[in-house]
């Protein structure tokens, strides 16, 4: 079956212990092959220590020893002299920390650079998790619609990811206090085959129901 990627779960969050040890190692090789050719060797070591770090942590039970660990490599980022990693990593480990001001803070300088629809919708989340003013957290998620809007009315619907951005697109809506728009969700999940409806049974439940999305606010205040 193809992977689906669950629209509020960014790929650029740190492994979970869900993930295998080979998983999480294929990850940090892949991440660093990407990126080594632009970053100093200095750079290279603090990601790779940084890298290191979230491979032990597939073997180690002592979640504190871990989060001292990231909690003493947290200043060296700061001397990575790419912006875009020195961002990423600061927010993976200010997440798994718990430092959602500061995560909150990051998300707007990436965002700033890059307005990606993956990032403005974690964004929203994270302003639910940080539990700001509703009328901010539909703002938020109103903004998410427009930029899904814009990616696809430029893609296909033959585009592999097609699907997921719709389904995106109509649980933004969905958040910004549409409720018409879960309708949209079921008719989803009522068009595919049996190889996907498992899968899209599972967001729509997140999505829709205050357990579902009480499921992925916890894993940001755990």
């Amino acid at each position: 079956m193809k992977k689906i990627v669950f629209p509020l779960l960014l790929s650029i969050l740190p492994p979970t212990a869900c993930n295998s040890s080979s998983e999480t190692e294929n990850q940090t090789q892949n991440s660093m092959a990407r990126t080594d050719a632009k970053l100093t060797s200095e750079s290279k070591e603090i990601i790779n220590e940084y890298n290191q770090i979230i491979i032990q942590s597939q073997y180690e039970p002592d979640s504190q020893n871990i989060n001292q660990k990231l909690k003493n490599i947290l200043p060296k980022i700061a001397q990575i002299h790419s912006e875009k990693e020195r961002n990423n990593l600061a927010l993976n480990i200010n997440m798994r920390l718990g430092n959602y001001v500061e995560a909150y803070a990051i998300t707007n300088k990436i965002l700033a650079k890059n307005e990606t629809t993956n990032m403005k919708n974690f964004q929203c989340l994270l302003i639910e998790v940080l539990e700001k003013p509703k009328n901010e957290v539909e703002n938020c998620y109103l903004h998410s619609v427009n930029l899904y809007k814009k990616q696809l009315d430029n893609m296909t619907k033959d585009d592999p990811y097609y699907d997921q951005t719709e389904w995106a697109y109509y649980a933004s809506l969905l958040h910004a206090n549409k409720p018409e728009y879960k309708s949209k969700l079921r008719q989803l999940v009522d068009s595919k085959s049996t190889e996907d409806k498992q899968t899209y049974e599972t967001m729509y439940e997140i999505e829709t129901t205050p357990d579902g999305r009480k499921s992925i606010l916890d894993k940001y205040k755990s």
